[in-house]
C-alpha cells in the first residue's frame, strides 16, 4: 500500500527460464471508491539489463491505458490512453484538482527523452464543476534532461480558447519562458451571478509572458474588455458596451481605462487597480464617474443621476464603494391598483394516508439569494429637485438628500425628501399638497406621507397617502366629519351624494373604485406626458376660467420652464421658475401679447 493506494497483484517469477520471466497473473489497485485493474495475465521478461514489457492494458472507469516497450536500462516505453479518467493519477501522487477523461500517446526513452500528445475533454474543476463545462485540453511537447518544451490549447464550445507555448525547466533557478494568449467568454461569470438573476456577457482578450525563474517568475501582459453587458436584476440597473483596457503583473492589474454605457445611454468612465494578494483578499482602488446615467431601473422607481466613486478594500474582503450621487430625475412610481393580499390559509395534515402524504410537498427552509462578492456601500445621494412621486392622483415634487449603506446586495437607505410643490388630481379636482415627505429608514423603499386639503362651501377634506410606495394607502378626513363618500362627492362636485345627478353618481363610484382599488392604468395626460418626456403635464383652469393645458419640465439646475395654453389661443402664457434657495424662487411670465411679470415668491411649511 502507497500513498492510500491499495496493490493487490499475484504474479509468478520464473528462474529458471533463461531468461527470467514474471508473470504476472493478477493486479488491482484501489483508492477509495476507485480502481484499475489488469485485462488480462503478462509475461514480463528480464533479459540483463532489459525489462521487456509485452503489450500490457489496465482497466479504469471505462477507460484504459495500453502499454509495452523496454523499462530497462535503455528505456523506450510506448503508452496509450483511451478515455483514461484523471483520477487514476491519485494511484500513485496527489490527486489532481481537475476531472476529465484524455486520450493520446507518449514515448518514454532513456536520459529523460520524453515526448508526448495528449487531449483531455470534459476537464472542469473538481471543486466546483459549474465554472467550466465541456472544456477540451490538447497538450503536445517534449522533455530533455533540463526541462519540458510544450505547447497547450484549452478552449470550449463558445468563445473561451487559451494557447501556451514556451519552455519550464526541472530546477528551481532555471530559466522560464511562457508566452500565454487567449479570449474568455464573460458570460462564465454567470455561474456565480445567477445565484442573485443577475447576467453578464462579453470578450476578454489577454496575451501575457512570463519570464524569470521557476523560484521567482516574473509575469507581464495586458488584456481588453469588449462589447461587456451587465445586468442587475434587483436594481434594473445596466451597463452597455463595456469597453475596458488592462496591464498587469505578477504584483498587481492596472485598469488603464474603463468605459460604459447606461440603460438610457449615460456615459460610465472608471480606472484603478487590483492588487494580486490572495492574503489580503486582493485589495482593489477603483474610481467610477457617471454622467447623466440610469442606476435604477424598477416597477416603482427610476433613478438617474451624476456620480463620483471610489471603491476600496479587499475585493474578497467586503470592498466599500463610497462616494456622492447628484440626482438628475428620480421618479418614484406609485401603483395605479391598490392590492388587496389574500391571507393563505394554513392547513395541517394529521394522519394522513400514505396516498395524500405522498402528494404533499416537502417543507422547505427559505434561503435568502446572495452574491459571491460583498460590496459594502457608503455613499451620499443629493437630490435637491426633481425627486418626483407619480401616481394615484399624485404629481409631486421633492427634494433632499439620503445616505445609503450597507451592501450591494442589501442596502440601507436613510434621510429623506420633502415636498417641493405637487397637487393631487380628483377627477377634475386638483388638490394642493400642503404636506409631503418621502423617508427612508434604513430599507430601499420609502415610506410615503403626502397630505393635501381642499376647501369647499361646507366642509374642508384632506386627502393623505401614507405607507410604503408599494402598498400606499389612502386616506379622506373632513372637518365636519363625514363618511368616506359623502367628502369624495363634496371635493368632486360640492354637494352632498342625495343631491347628485346620476351621471355624477357614476363619476363618484368611479372614483372611489379607482381609490379601492377596484380599477387600473394612467390617465391620458399621464401617459402622454411620458411619451413626450417632460416633467409635468396637467390641465387647469386659466384666467378666464376655461380649461387649459400645462406642461413644464427642467431646462437647467434649479430654472423651470412651464408653458399654460387655453382654448383662447389670446389666453396662453409662459412661465420660468428659477430656485434661489429651497424656500425662495424668482418667478418670471410672459403672456402672448408682450406683457410680462418678475416677481419674487417666498414658501414656507409650517
Amino acid at each position: 500500500q502507497r500513498a492510500g493506494t491499495a496493490i493487490t497483484t499475484r504474479a509468478t517469477l520464473r528462474l529458471e527460464a533463461k531468461p527470467n520471466v514474471i508473470s504476472v497473473a493478477t493486479l488491482q489497485l484501489t483508492r477509495g471508491d476507485k480502481s484499475a485493474r489488469l485485462a488480462s495475465p503478462v509475461d514480463i521478461t528480464l533479459d540483463g539489463g532489459r525489462i521487456l514489457i509485452p503489450t500490457t492494458r489496465i482497466l479504469a472507469g471505462g477507460g484504459s491505458i495500453t502499454l509495452a516497450g523496454d523499462a530497462g536500462t535503455t528505456m523506450d516505453i510506448g503508452l496509450t490512453a483511451t478515455s483514461l479518467p484523471l483520477w487514476v493519477a491519485a494511484f500513485a501522487t496527489d490527486p489532481l484538482p481537475v476531472t476529465g477523461t484524455a486520450s493520446g500517446t507518449a514515448r518514454i526513452r532513456e536520459a529523460g527523452a520524453t515526448s508526448f500528445d495528449m487531449k483531455v475533454v470534459n476537464l472542469a474543476p473538481e471543486s466546483d464543476p459549474r465554472i467550466v463545462r465541456n472544456v477540451t485540453l490538447t497538450a503536445t511537447g517534449k522533455t530533455d534532461r533540463t526541462g519540458v518544451d510544450f505547447k497547450l490549447t484549452l478552449a470550449d464550445p463558445a468563445r473561451t480558447s487559451f494557447q501556451a507555448t514556451g519552455r519550464v525547466p526541472f530546477a528551481e533557478g532555471g530559466a522560464l519562458k511562457i508566452d500565454v494568449n487567449g479570449t474568455a467568454d464573460l458570460a462564465l461569470a454567470n455561474v456565480y451571478l445567477s445565484v442573485t438573476g443577475d447576467r453578464a456577457r462579453g470578450l476578454m482578450t489577454t496575451s501575457a509572458r512570463i519570464t524569470g525563474t521557476r523560484a521567482a517568475p516574473r509575469i507581464e501582459g495586458s488584456g481588453k474588455v469588449t462589447n461587456g453587458f451587465f445586468r442587475s436584476a434587483g436594481s434594473g440597473f445596466e451597463l452597455r458596451d463595456i469597453t475596458a483596457d488592462f496591464d498587469g503583473s505578477e504584483r498587481r492589474i492596472a485598469v488603464t481605462s474603463l468605459s460604459a454605457k447606461a440603460a438610457n445611454g449615460g456615459a460610465i468612465t472608471g480606472r484603478g487597480g487590483i492588487a494580486l494578494d490572495p492574503a489580503a483578499g486582493y485589495p482593489i482602488e477603483l474610481a467610477l464617474k457617471a454622467n447623466d446615467a440610469q442606476l435604477v431601473s424598477t416597477e416603482i422607481t427610476t433613478v438617474i443621476a451624476d456620480v463620483d466613486v471610489q471603491m476600496s478594500g479587499g475585493l474578497l474582503r467586503e470592498a466599500t464603494i463610497k462616494g456622492n450621487a447628484d440626482v438628475e430625475l428620480w421618479e418614484i412610481r406609485l401603483p395605479e391598483r391598490l392590492s388587496r393580499p389574500l391571507t393563505p390559509i394554513r392547513v395541517t395534515h394529521r394522519n394522513a394516508p400514505p396516498d395524500i402524504q405522498a402528494t404533499l410537498p416537502a417543507p422547505q427552509q427559505e434561503e435568502e439569494a446572495q452574491s459571491s462578492l460583498t460590496f459594502n456601500l457608503d455613499v451620499t445621494v443629493r437630490a435637491p429637485q426633481r425627486v418626483h412621486v407619480r401616481g394615484q392622483g399624485i404629481e409631486a415634487e421633492f427634494g433632499g438628500q439620503v445616505k445609503v449603506g450597507g451592501s450591494v446586495d442589501r442596502p440601507a437607505i436613510n434621510g429623506r425628501f420633502d415636498l417641493r410643490r405637487g397637487y393631487v388630481e380628483l377627477l377634475s379636482q386638483r388638490v394642493a399638497l400642503t404636506r409631503g415627505r418621502i423617508a427612508f429608514a434604513g430599507d430601499v423603499v420609502p415610506t410615503i406621507d403626502i397630505v393635501g386639503e381642499v376647501r369647499k362651501t361646507d366642509v374642508t377634506a384632506s386627502i393623505g397617502v401614507k405607507g410604503k410606495a408599494t402598498t400606499p394607502e389612502i386616506s379622506l378626513t373632513s372637518t365636519p366629519t363625514l363618511p368616506q363618500d359623502e367628502i369624495m362627492s363634496r371635493v368632486l362636485f360640492d354637494k352632498s351624494t342625495q343631491q347628485l345627478s346620476a351621471f355624477e353618481a357614476v363619476q363618484l363610484a368611479g372614483a372611489i373604485a379607482r381609490l379601492s382599488g377596484l380599477a387600473s392604468g394612467p390617465g391620458i395626460l399621464d401617459r402622454l406626458r411620458t411619451s413626450l418626456g417632460i416633467d409635468s403635464l396637467s390641465a387647469v383652469t386659466d384666467t378666464g376660467g376655461g380649461t387649459a393645458l400645462s406642461a413644464g419640465s427642467y431646462v437647467g439646475s434649479g430654472v423651470y420652464l412651464g408653458f399654460v395654453q387655453g382654448t383662447d389661443t389670446t389666453a396662453g402664457r409662459a412661465t420660468v421658475d428659477v430656485d434661489i434657495t429651497d424656500d425662495i424662487k424668482l418667478r418670471g411670465e410672459a403672456g402672448p401679447s408682450g406683457d410680462t411679470r418678475l416677481g419674487v415668491v417666498a414658501e414656507w411649511e409650517y
